[in-house]
């Protein structure tokens, strides 16, 4: 089987909502299938733009790893796309780049692993230097709102916002 037959891919010109969406998603991931889907919301920003990028996700292993991109549906039964910053046994704590406050979940509550992603037709592998670039963002967090808004600035036209 060819990549292209593993792979399924919602490039399309309207737009569906999660709610519509992410049991698509859930099905394709579970049928060990490759998803692609535009990232929607501004809460993974500077590394991932709404509208403009699109990310594709494998469905998750025992190895997921910290600064990982997962899919998750939380508590309040909304799908998230957040990154791992701490896994503790089978707790993850998880926090959008943009965001300074973190959420815990399950394990089991996560849907899809980011395997990459594309913005501007730039394809990122989620990989270890993206990691150390993760980590570096994480470690900046102090000055995230200074850092965002020059990052908004500068590249916020060249990426629609």
């Amino acid at each position: 089987m060819t990549s292209l037959e593993r792979t399924t891919s919602w490039k399309m010109h309207r737009s569906l909502q999660s709610r519509t969406l992410i049991p698509l998603i859930e099905a394709e991931l579970q049928a060990g299938k490759q998803v692609t889907f535009r990232v929607k919301g501004t809460s993974m920003r500077p590394f991932l733009w709404s509208n403009v990028t699109n990310i594709t996700m494998i469905q998750p292993n025992d190895l997921l790893k910290r600064f990982d991109i997962v899919l998750y549906q939380n508590d309040q039964h909304q799908y998230v796309l957040h990154r791992i910053i701490r896994i503790k046994g089978t707790t993850l704590i998880i926090q959008g780049d943009a965001l300074m406050n973190r959420e815990i979940i399950a394990l089991g509550s996560v849907i899809g692993v980011a395997l990459s992603y594309e913005t501007n037709h730039k394809n990122r592998q989620i990989n270890q230097w993206h990691r150390f670039q993760a980590w570096l963002w994480h470690q900046l967090r102090f000055a995230r709102r200074i850092l965002l808004a020059l990052i908004k600035r500068t590249w916020g036209k060249k990426y629609g916002e």
